[in-house]
Formats: structure tokens, sequence, C-alpha cells
């Protein structure tokens, strides 16, 4: 092999093994050589012009340092984007290195290109990070100076270029005693600290700091990377959070209320030295346990069973182990996420020992007022008593006179039962006067009523007055003192009774309701005749007051107030001047206890 032969071999190997895309340009930019490194990226390139190839221009490029490299005969260096063989920017760091023949002219140019596309990218992909990182990233020198910040620490802190980390984040002129930028100049290693800066508007900047060498695999690192994370929205909602739990905390403990609180298992997870003093010592602490239902009545163990969900308002007994049940308004809550999950539960305990307590006593009161007047009360009584009695004593002449022995027999039955009722009425005003109990069983509330009308409705037709008892819904027995009840409803109609008597119209009307509620039976009367107006509404419940002069003792509406109460009920009513009124009587299903 010649000298000559054997130097283009050679030629040819190193041409072929350079580690960069080769091509000879000549004059006219076109490429009349390449390696296959340079094929590989740009394509075929024989006779190609070198703009077309690997920009995809039509002429040259106008900073051409190909043509400069012809001009000058000097190297030129530059960082250049072109377009690859299949249409993709590629990013390559080209030499245009002249070529001279013996004469020293320039005859080709040399283009050496490493290809830096991969690189771009991850620069570029850096690059973004660093800047969009949602904390606050810089890099800082030995000298503590900041070489290099993201958007947000420009944005958020006094930042200039060059400036100190010390003045830039805490805006002072030494540097802090505990940096963690200087642990990890000395050691090399990652710190992590909290500290507290000053922003740009002066307002504080709390950030949790962790600092790492930027030089890698060097004892000593140049630079070190600090990454700060903004915890100042945090911190201040911790700190509000905080506030408000001991708000809560202090509601809680200082509510004179109890107040007890459970998750959906039913376990309590907290109750208030209220409710605790309530329970009274215990054998087994209640919170961290499911709550045990015995401690209330019946009534809401079966209500909270049925709908876990529903809301709860009622008066109950609270069953403290060992301890007489404690009369109390249970309020209970329903904890629900916003998809209407359940939570857990709130349960409110009012105790009603003291206002049940002075209701018994101002009850007592007047119990004892009443003593005074029981020939009083007991004329009343028995005035109701004769109406009736003279209503069987009409119907029984009635049926004589028409020689009608069914209609005087059932007149008779009248007068024997309001004979009857005379003493009972006697006995009743004594028990009053000694404040016994009533005596409950379970009784149909429609027959009471028809009962109370039967006695009415002969006098009261006599007068042009109408005493119906509205067709009644179907209302199952419940406990109730038949007598103490009966006796009432009777003062409420002979009060309707003298009301549509006062009336001006040619005819009244006197109705009696009933109504059946969840865990209520309403028992109503109601007339058309004269109404009250606000002043005798304001004093319909005082002793002894009344509007029928020396006809009336004022102690109807007493005693009967004073049975519904001892019912656990209420008396309810509403009265219009010149339109009549009504009165309910509200009755428990269950009573409490």
């Amino acid at each position: 092999m010649t000298p000559g032969r054997s130097a283009d071999r050679l030629y040819r190997l190193l041409f072929e093994q350079v580690p960069c895309s080769l091509a000879v340009i000549d004059p006219e930019l076109d490429i009349i050589e390449t390696n296959d490194r340079f094929t590989a990226i740009f394509g075929p390139a024989r006779s190609a012009k070198c703009y077309q190839l690997q920009k995809g221009r039509n002429s040259p490029c106008p900073d051409c340092l190909a043509l400069s490299a012809f001009q000058d005969g000097h190297v030129h260096v530059t960082e250049q984007q072109g377009i690859d063989r299949h249409g993709h920017p590629t990013y390559y760091i080209v030499y245009f290195a002249p070529v001279l023949d013996a004469a020293g002219k320039v005859r080709h140019v040399l283009e050496m290109a490493t290809d830096v596309t991969e690189i771009k990218r991850l620069q570029r992909e850096y690059q973004l990070l660093f800047e969009q990182a949602p904390c606050f990233l810089s890099v800082i020198n030995r000298d503590y100076r900041i070489v290099r910040a993201n958007e947000r620490l420009r944005s958020t802190f006094p930042f200039q270029d060059g400036a100190t980390c010390y003045s830039t984040f805490k805006q002072c002129s030494e540097r802090c005693s505990e940096c963690p930028v200087a642990l990890t100049f000395e050691d090399g290693q990652p710190h992590t600290q909290t500290h507290v800066g000053t922003s740009s508007d002066g307002s504080p900047v709390h950030y949790l700091v962790t600092s790492m060498p930027l030089d890698r695999g060097e004892e000593q690192p140049n630079h070190v990377l600090e990454m700060a994370l903004d915890l100042t929205e945090t911190i201040a909602l911790e700190r509000e959070l905080a506030h408000a739990s001991l708000l809560h905390r202090k509601l809680v403990e200082s509510s004179m209320d109890g107040i007890l609180l459970t998750d959906a298992a039913g376990t309590v997870i907290d109750l208030n030295p209220a409710l605790a003093e309530l329970l009274g010592p215990r054998q087994r602490p209640l919170r961290g346990h499911r709550l045990p239902l015995t401690l209330f009545e019946r009534t809401v163990q079966r209500r909270l069973a049925a709908n876990p969900t529903a809301s709860l308002e009622l008066e109950t007994k609270l069953k403290p182990r060992g301890s007489t049940p404690i009369p109390v308004r249970l309020v209970v809550t329903p904890l629900l996420d916003e998809r209407e999950g359940m939570l857990g539960r709130a349960f409110l305990v009012q105790d009603l020992s003291a206002l049940k307590r002075m209701e018994a006593e101002k009850l007592e009161a007047e119990r004892l007022a009443v003593v005074g007047q029981t020939v009083a009360g007991l004329a009343h009584g028995i005035k109701n008593i004769i109406t009736g009695l003279e209503g069987g004593l009409y119907v029984c002449a009635s049926g004589r006179k028409r020689g009608n022995e069914q209609k005087a027999n059932e007149g008779w039955a009248m007068i024997e039962r309001n004979v009857e009722r005379i003493s009972t009425l006697t006995k009743n005003l004594l028990a009053f006067s000694k404040g016994e109990q009533l005596s409950f069983a379970p009784h149909a509330p429609a027959a009471l009523l028809e009962d109370v009308a039967s006695l009415f409705r002969s006098a009261a037709a006599t007068e042009n007055i109408t005493l119906t008892v509205a067709s009644p819904v179907k209302v199952e027995p419940f406990p109730f003192c038949y007598e103490a009840l009966h006796e009432s409803l009777v003062n409420l109609v002979s009060n309707a009774l003298d009301a549509c008597r006062m009336s001006s119209r040619d005819r009244n009307e006197i109705t009696l309701g009933l109504e059946d509620r969840r865990d209520s039976v309403i028992l109503s009367v109601q007339d058309d005749g004269i109404g009250m107006d606000c002043d005798v509404k304001q004093r319909v419940f005082t002793s002894f007051f009344t509007t029928k002069g020396k006809h009336g003792t004022g102690l109807g509406l007493l005693t009967t107030r004073k049975v519904l109460f001892e019912h656990g009920g209420t008396v309810e009513f509403d009265s219009t001047p010149g339109q009549g009124s009504i009165f309910k009587l509200v009755l428990p299903k269950h009573r409490p206890g």
C-alpha cells in the first residue's frame, strides 16, 4: 500500500470516528463530503446546500459563519438551531474551520457540529422547574450572595442582583446566627430550619428552608441551592384554628347546659363539666366508649334508632346510674359533612330540675290559695254539673210529657251520671287541695269528647247553640286521667256556652276537636262567642279572675292548667274580640318519667 493511499484511508477512518458530525463545504456552500454521524442527523447531503439541508432555507443565512471562514480564514464557533431529517428542531455547537491549499488559499470549510439537543431540552425543563417551583429557590455562593433566584423569590422579597441572602430574606446587614447555608458550606450536607423573613411590603414571611450542596462530588461546595417553602398562610390558618378551638373549648366548658359529642359510630369523643356533674360519679368514664342510650328514656332510644340523621328536641328524663332521674330538655343534632355524610351527633342537655321545681312551687302556692276557696270551687264545679242536670231534667220531662219512655230514661240516666259527678268533683277538689296524684290509665280521647258533648247538647240547643264533635281522627288509647280531663273539658265547654250567650249572633257554634301529632294529642274547644280582648287574655290564668261577675269564681281555667301540668302538657289558646276563642289541651302520648 502506497503512503498516499494509506493516508487517505487513515483520513477516512478519522473522519468517520470523530464523535461529532462533519461536513466539508465548498465556496458555493455546497456540501461535498459528510461523515455518517452527519447523515444520521440531517440525511444524505451530497451536492446539497448547507442552509437548505440544515436550516430549511432557500438562501444563505444572514450571519453565515461558513462564508466568514472563507473570507477571513479564521475558525468561527457558535451555537445554532437547525432542522433534522425528520423536521424536528435540533441544537448544536458548530465550528467552522478553513481548509487551506498549498498556496494558503481557503478552498473548503470543515463544519464540525456537536449535537446538544438533549442538553437544551434538559436546560429548558430545569429552567421551567426552577422558575415555576411552588417555593423560593436560590443559588448562593460562598460570599452568601444570591447568584440566581426564581420568580417567586424575586416577586416576594426585595431582590437585587448580587445581594446577599440575609439582606434579601431578612433585610438585615449581618449573616443569620443560625444559617443552614453556612452549615452546608461547612459539612457539605443538607440542613433544614424554619425562619421568618420580611417581604417587599414589610409583612412577615414564615418559611421552611432546606439547603443542599449544588456542586456534587466536592468536599467544599462553592454553591448551595436553598429551597424555602412559604408557610405564612399555613401558620395563619393554624393560629386561627387554634383560636377557634380555644373559643369552642371555652364555650363548651363554660356552658351551663350539658354538651356531649359522639362520632358516627356513637363513641363519645367529648363532654363538658356541666354534663359530667349531671351524670355524677360513674364506674366507667363515657369518653372513648359508646354512648349508653339507657341514659335516656325509651322514647329517645326508639327515635334515635329509627332515624339516625334526624334532629330531635323533647323533654325527657336523664337517668344517671344509681341516682334519681333528672328532668331535662334534650336537643340532638346530627353533624353532617358537605355530602350529607354522618360525622357524629351533638347532644345538648338542659337541666329542668330548677324550672320544674319553680313550676311546682308556683302551682303549690296557687293550690294553697285555692284551699281557702274550696267552697267556691265546689260551687263552680257543681254549677257545671247542674247544667248537665238541667239538660237531663229537660230530656226526662220532655219524654214524660210526650209519653216517650225511652227519652225519659235517657234523661234520667244523664241525671244519675251528673249526680255521681257531684261526688267525684267533691273528691277531686279535695284532692286538689291536698296535692294528690292523678290516676293514669289508657283511654280513647274520642270517647272522652263525646261524653262531654252529650252533657251539653240539649241545653245548648235550647239557646240556638250547635254543639258538635268534629269527625275525629283515629287516635289509639294513651295514658291520661279520665276524670281530671273530663272536668277540664266541662269547664271549657261551660265557658264557651257563656261566651256564646253574650254574643249578638242569632245562632252560635261550639266545636270539640281532636288532633293527632307524632308525640302528642290535642283536645280543643272552639266557639264563635264574644271573644277576649288583650287585657282579658293576659289575665285569663290569674287566680280568681273572672269575666262573669258574681256568677264566676275564677277557678276553672286555673284548675285546668294544673291538670295539664300534671299530665306533662300545656294549655294553649287564642281569641279575637267579636269572633270567638279556641282552647287547646296539648297532651304528650308518653309522659316523662
